[in-house]
């Protein structure tokens, strides 16, 4: 599991995309989305960077100021969309902790 601090905005979430133990080639991908369930059911959608690799699916995001602002477990999924508009689903979703700062109720 993945672990930020509430209001975090660093590091960086990367990782490598595959499908049933194939690493996704990216090179033809219009955009990579990332969408992060808080646990108040708000949704952060993020657009992801595509590794100037794109074959390797490795991608990447920042977090931005406020989006990391609810203690609890969060779930990320992956969209990735392709030509024609086709989208593709994550195999699975992503469990991301963010836990209260020092001196804040658990």
């Amino acid at each position: 599991m993945i672990s930020y601090t509430v209001n975090d905005t660093a590091p960086v979430l990367s990782f490598i995309l595959q499908q049933d133990g194939i690493v996704i080639d990216l090179t033809t991908a219009l955009s990579v989305q990332f969408k992060l369930l808080k646990p108040s059911g708000a949704v952060v959608t993020k657009t992801m960077t595509i590794d100037v690799a794109p074959t390797t699916g490795r991608v990447s995001l920042s977090w931005g100021v406020g989006e990391l602002s609810e203690a609890g477990t969060c779930y990320g999924e992956v969209f990735i969309t392709w030509p024609s508009s086709v989208i593709q689903h994550g195999e699975y979703r992503l469990p991301v902790y963010v836990r209260a700062e020092y001196g804040e109720a658990f």
